[in-house]
């Protein structure tokens, strides 16, 4: 029964030991760090800012009747090129034609009203020259036909006032009446058409529509015709608060389109708003940009982006952003790589302005001069394969697994001697 037990035993332990002959183990070796180097360089450092917009029209009109009516004639259609007081559209409203009339009619009698007036004032002075010379007549009486006489000159005073506002107002409705004509108050294109025969018009905007009107993507409904002058296009684009301080007037720019594939347009700043824009919690700053030229294929309302040169540096020595560390104090380094020893050490610079890429360095670095731009650091993973020369006969006594160490064995693809402990 002993000797079967220790076969028993035997058993085990040489298939534990068979087991542990072979082993595989993954571990993490030391990492490895490795460094991409670039050079200081001299030259010159462009300062740039970024926003978009669209294209609009410095000069531009909205036109609208000014009268009431129904549009009984078009003269124009959309992408016309007009003169200023070139007819665009008539309005049929012949109750401008009556009360025009009306009001002629009513300066006619202001001015019959005057007359009869001067003829009362005539009269009175009369009666005082005939009262004066009568020996009968009494100080009083002579009192009253001056008054008269006073009288008759108030008369005839409010009388021309008459006749004045008489007048005027005949003339405001002949220009009614003519303002049935509608007219370019420019030179221009047509860019909006929002009126047909048969509209109705409300004096001011269009109140309704007998059929579908044609306009450009920048219409507004209410406007029955847009006038701008293609000479005049400009750009308008939306400066981010963060950026505008660094605008200025005078400062180029260049701007690309997302219609024309290709095209680039230059030109510069002419005007940035005092008072920003607040949309969904992002303020920006309107810009305005004069085109130095203007592409034929340029039209009003396109999408652009444009990049503002705020600034630019000459001469001077500057690295990639990247290559910039900041010690604990705030002040600034770069690293240059040890050749023999294949380590960084530190640079101590002063630093300028920055864009997207590259910082100035007023001080510290030369031109040509080799520094770290960026550090690697990479952690490999190896897979060592070897056999056992030890074991723990605890572990086959319930001693909580392997406790002792696998050494001896051979090394494939990481060190030897590594070890597994057991929980």
């Amino acid at each position: 029964m002993v000797k079967k037990k220790k076969l028993i035993i035997s058993g085990l332990i040489g298939l534990v030991v068979l087991g542990g002959i072979f082993y595989i183990m993954t571990r993490s070796s030391a990492n490895a760090v490795s460094y991409q180097t670039g050079t200081a360089t001299k030259g010159t450092l462009f300062f740039t800012v970024s926003a978009s917009g669209n294209i609009v029209a410095a000069n531009k009109a909205n036109v609208n009747a000014s009268v009431s009516g129904t549009v009984s004639e078009v003269d124009v259609k959309l992408g016309d090129t007009v003169t200023a007081g070139q007819q665009l559209f008539v309005i049929k409203n012949d109750q401008l034609d009556l009360t025009a009339a009306q009001s002629y009619s009513s300066y006619l009698q202001s001015k019959q009203a005057v007359q009869q007036a001067n003829v009362s004032l005539m009269q009175a002075q009369n009666n005082v020259t005939t009262v004066s010379a009568d020996p009968k007549s009494t100080q009083a009486s002579i009192d009253i036909a001056n008054q008269q006489v006073v009288t008759a000159q108030m008369g005839v005073t409010d009388a021309k006032q008459s006749e004045t506002n008489a007048w005027n107002s005949y003339q405001y409705q002949l220009r009614q009446a003519a303002n049935r004509v509608v007219t370019a108050p420019m030179n221009g294109t047509i860019t909006t058409l929002n009126i047909n025969v048969g509209d109705t018009v409300n004096g001011g905007g269009i109140s309704s529509s007998s059929s579908s009107s044609s306009s450009s993507s920048s219409s507004n409904s209410n406007t029955a015709i847009s006038i701008q002058d293609m000479s005049t296009l400009q750009a308008s684009l939306s400066v981010n608060e963060v950026d505008a301080p660094k605008v200025k007037v005078g400062q180029k720019v260049s701007l690309t389109f997302d219609a024309i594939t290709g095209l680039t347009q230059t030109g510069e700043v002419t005007a940035i708003d005092n008072v920003g824009t607040n949309s969904s919690g992002v303020v920006t700053y309107t810009t305005t940009i004069k085109l130095d030229s203007i592409d034929a294929r340029v039209k009003p309302g396109m999408t652009i982006s444009g990049v503002i040169t705020t600034n630019v540096e000459n001469n001077v020595i500057y690295v990639p952003n990247s290559a910039i560390k900041t010690n604990t104090d705030g002040s600034n380094y770069v690293q240059t790589l040890n050749a023999k020893t294949n380590k960084p050490s530190n640079i101590d610079v002063t630093v300028g302005d920055a864009n997207d890429s590259d910082t100035v360095i007023q001080s510290g670095l030369s031109d040509g001069q080799s520094i770290i731009t960026s550090t690697i650091t990479k952690t490999s993973t190896a897979t060592t394969t070897g056999s056992s020369s030890a074991l723990s006969l605890r572990a086959l006594q319930g001693g909580g697994g392997f406790s002792g160490g696998f050494g001896g064995g051979s090394g494939r693809g990481g060190s030897s001697g590594a070890g597994v402990r057991g929980g």
